[in-house]
C-alpha cells in the first residue's frame, strides 16, 4: 500500500516542488551525485545564456537607449523642427497617459514613453546613464561602447553617488597602499622555472594555502589583469574595514572617557 501511495504521488504531483523534483533524472546514482550532475547542467546552461541570450539582450537594450539618445539630440535647441519634435513627444506621452512636470528633463520623458510603465528605478537608471553620456558629449554612435566600457548601466548609475568608489579607483588606491609594503619574500626552484621574467616589477597573484604552523604553501602564480585587479579590490575593502573598525574603537574609547568624566562630576557634586 505504501509503495502504491508513493507511485501515485509521483504520477500526480500536487505541488510545484514535487514537479521540480520529479524532473530531476532518477537513476542509481547517489543523491549527492544527482545534485552534482544537476548543478553542473545548470552551470552549463547559465554559461550558454550569458554568451548568447543575455549578451544579445544587452545589445538590443543598448541599441534602444542609443535611439532614445538620438531622439533627444534631435529635440535640442529652439529651431522649428526641434520644437515640433518636442510637441510630438508631448502628444505621444499624452496618448499613453503620462504627465510630466515642466522641470522633467526631455531625456526622462523619452525613456518613460519608450519603456512604458516599468519600475521607476529602471526609468531612473536609463535616463541617468543617457544624461551622463550627454554631459560627457558622447557621440550617438558611441553610446553602446560608452555603456559597456563603463561597466554597464548599474555601474554608471552608482558612479553618480558621492560615496561611490569605482573598481578602477579601488585598484588605484589599493596599489598605492601596498606599494611600500613587504610581508614576505618567497622563492624556490620551482617558482623560478615558471615566473615570467618580462613581468619584473609588475603585480601578480600568488595562490597559496595556509598551513598549521602559519607558513604558506604557494600553489599557483597568476599575472592575469583580472585576477590582480580583483585581489586589489579585495585589499581595498579590507583597508576600508580596518579604518572603519579603528574609527569605531576610537569613538567607543571617546564615549567611555566622556562617560567617566560625567560620572566623576556627579560623584563630586554629591560629595
Amino acid at each position: 500500500m505504501e509503495t502504491l501511495v508513493k507511485q501515485t504521488a509521483v504520477q500526480n504531483p500536487t505541488t510545484s516542488q514535487e514537479v521540480v523534483l520529479n524532473n530531476i533524472p532518477q537513476n542509481t546514482a547517489s543523491a549527492k551525485q544527482q545534485s552534482l550532475n544537476l548543478l553542473a547542467k545548470l552551470s552549463e546552461e547559465r554559461q550558454t545564456w550569458e554568451s548568447t541570450v543575455y549578451r544579445t539582450s544587452n545589445e538590443m537594450l543598448y541599441s534602444i537607449l542609443q535611439s532614445c539618445y538620438t531622439a533627444e539630440y534631435g529635440m535640442r535647441g529652439g529651431e522649428t523642427e526641434a520644437k515640433e519634435r518636442r510637441e510630438g513627444l508631448k502628444a505621444f506621452a499624452s496618448k499613453l497617459g503620462f504627465t510630466f512636470k515642466d522641470s522633467t528633463p526631455t531625456m526622462n520623458r523619452i525613456v518613460q514613453c519608450v519603456f512604458g510603465a516599468v519600475k521607476r528605478s529602471r526609468i531612473t537608471t536609463y535616463s541617468l546613464v543617457l544624461r551622463e553620456a550627454k554631459k560627457r558629449n558622447i557621440a550617438v554612435s558611441d553610446i553602446p561602447q560608452f555603456i559597456t566600457e563603463n561597466g554597464g548601466l548599474q555601474e554608471i548609475r552608482l558612479s553618480k553617488s558621492d560615496k561611490y568608489v569605482s573598481p578602477k579607483q579601488k585598484v588605484e588606491k589599493a596599489s598605492g597602499t601596498i606599494a611600500s609594503k613587504t610581508l614576505a619574500t618567497v622563492s624556490s626552484q620551482t617558482l623560478s622555472q615558471i615566473v615570467d621574467v618580462e613581468k619584473v616589477g609588475e603585480l601578480c597573484v600568488l595562490l597559496a594555502t595556509q598551513n598549521a604552523d602559519n607558513t604558506f604553501t604557494v600553489k599557483a602564480v597568476s599575472y592575469g589583469k583580472t585576477a590582480v585587479n580583483a585581489t586589489l579590490v579585495s585589499v581595498y575593502g579590507m583597508s576600508v574595514s580596518e579604518m572603519n573598525e579603528a574609527a569605531r574603537q576610537t569613538e567607543a574609547a571617546n564615549d567611555s572617557t566622556i562617560t567617566s568624566e560625567i560620572v566623576n562630576q556627579i560623584v563630586s557634586t554629591v560629595v
